[in-house]
């Protein structure tokens, strides 16, 4: 083992030195400087200046709900001509103006908004759109493609501190009904225990038209459970949200609510 070290160092020694001499000047010769660029001839374009907004910096801050249930919404496009906040007006509503600065960030404020869940997008150039700087997302026939705030208030799906929450997991399966993988979601109650001689009440939900099974827990009905379990105004409950429809096809029919019925019910 010694003498492998011995060579090992050896050999890291003698390319040490041959790395040095390639580096060094032949003779004690300096390098001749670089030949000037001949008058006329073509020069290279200068590097474009850095987009200072795509920077390592602070994120932009949208949605920002104020205190007086005013929402602020930022969005970075230097090069859009227009750029309007839809969706929060409800369907069909005036859209949110939004003004440009001189970084290219876009902001628009809301009217006091009632306190409620609110799905959004901006309009850029045209082009509908999800907010980057929010992670929130609101599902539709299994794409992600509407954004969405909470302005809280006195209603049973804002958070409160202080009160236990439910735990909700996440279930996949394959259904030999609809030839796919399918998923569901299982919420239980706080403190929840599976081996207590008294069966907990089961509730299974159905999703609406254009959304999915994890719309429950993205609008807060297991906040609300939390809360009302602990105001006393529910029974600890486990509850299954399961989907209603085939990502194939994106239709809801008897077929599916079958292989529910058969895969996701105890």
């Amino acid at each position: 083992m010694i003498n492998r070290l011995r060579i090992l160092a050896i050999v890291a020694g003698v390319g040490l030195m041959i790395l040095l001499s390639a580096s060094l000047p032949l003779n004690g010769q300096t390098q001749p400087p670089a030949a000037p660029t001949p008058a006329g001839a073509p020069r290279s374009a200068p590097a474009p200046a850095a987009n200072p907004l795509l920077a390592r910096g602070p994120a932009l801050v949208s949605p920002e709900v104020g205190p007086d249930r005013r929402v602020t919404f930022r969005f970075a496009a230097p090069n859009a001509k227009e750029v309007t906040v839809t969706g929060i007006t409800g369907f069909g509503g005036p859209p949110i103006a939004m003004q440009k600065d001189e970084r290219g960030v876009w902001t628009g404020t809301s009217e006091p908004l009632e306190p409620e869940i609110y799905q959004y997008n901006f309009m850029v150039d045209g082009a509908r759109v999800t907010d980057p700087s929010n992670a929130k997302l609101m599902a539709s026939y299994h794409r992600m493609d509407r954004s969405y705030l909470l302005v809280p208030g006195d209603n049973p799906w804002t958070p409160v501190a202080g009160t236990p929450r439910g735990a909700v997991a996440r279930h996949v399966y394959y259904s030999a009904v609809t030839n796919e993988e399918r998923e569901f979601y299982v919420y239980t109650p706080p403190g929840y225990d599976p081996k207590r001689s008294k069966p907990y009440p089961v509730i299974f939900l159905q999703h609406g038209l254009g959304t999915d099974a994890y719309d429950w827990i993205q609008e807060g009905a297991n906040t609300t459970l939390d809360n009302l379990i602990n105001q006393g105004k529910a029974v600890p409950m486990i509850w299954s949200p399961a989907w209603d429809t085939a990502r194939r096809t994106g239709r809801q029919t008897s077929t599916i609510r079958r292989c529910n019925a058969t895969s996701c019910a105890p």
